[in-house]
């Protein structure tokens, strides 16, 4: 009869076992790691597809002036071109991603918006829109809304200029706003004091100054005309 045991027969040393159990552990933890970059692999993959280069995505812009956006820098490749506040194209989503690349002072500063929130999550621009107001927050303060103030404190600092700008030219042009709001608008805008800061009130006064220097001028030259 054999007297030894074999190997495998032997009693496991406490020590041994500890080694056995971490492995066990290592070799689940390892399976579970894997099968999680899988699933979010597989996840990035069903959120492209749902979006095709080809994809026509509408985009707002938000800006008072013509604005022109590019797929290159210095308005080289394919440009896209509004001429005004509010105003909608359709760009491929191929060309959008490009050109969110190109524009990002553009994007980050609220000079369009794009209208399609599967895009806004896909380019990761959540923590931008926070900041970006939409086309009826900005409709709202240029209404003399209920919200106006409250709107302009949440928007970008850039955007804050532009709103600040649409004012300016709503008011040469005629209409009247509340005079809290833009002593208010004036205060959080220059909130650090700037010496050079022109209130909105001293910008109309200037832009009407101008224009009717301007309607003279054109009057000296059409009673010139006349006389001749």
């Amino acid at each position: 009869m054999e007297t030894k045991k074999s190997l495998d027969k032997l009693p496991v040393s406490s020590d041994n076992k500890k080694i056995a159990d971490l492995e066990k552990q290592i070799k689940a933890l390892t399976k579970l790691v894997t099968g999680s970059q899988n699933q979010s692999s597989q996840s990035n993959t069903s959120v492209e597809a749902d979006i095709p280069s080809n994809k026509q995505i509408r985009v707002i812009s938000l800006c008072p002036e013509i604005l022109n956006i590019s797929t290159e820098k210095a308005g080289r490749g394919h440009r896209y071109t509004f001429e005004g506040f509010g105003e909608i194209k359709k760009i491929p989503y191929g060309d959008l991603i490009q050109i969110n690349q190109n524009h990002r002072n553009f994007l980050e500063g609220g000079k369009y918006y794009i209208l399609d929130e599967r895009v806004v999550l896909e380019e990761g621009l959540t923590y931008v829109y926070e900041k970006i107001l939409p086309k009826e927050k900005i409709e709202e303060v240029l209404k003399n809304g209920e919200h106006a103030l409250e709107y302009f404190q949440q928007a970008d600092r850039r955007q804050q200029k532009l709103l600040v700008d649409m004012v300016v030219r709503a008011m040469s042009d005629g209409k009247v706003f509340d005079f809290n709001l833009i002593a208010n608008m004036d205060r959080f805008y220059n909130e650090k004091n700037d010496p050079n800061y022109i209130s909105i009130n001293d910008r109309v006064k200037n832009n009407k100054e101008l224009l009717s220097s301007f309607d003279k001028d054109k009057q000296q030259q059409q009673q010139q005309q006349n006389n001749n």
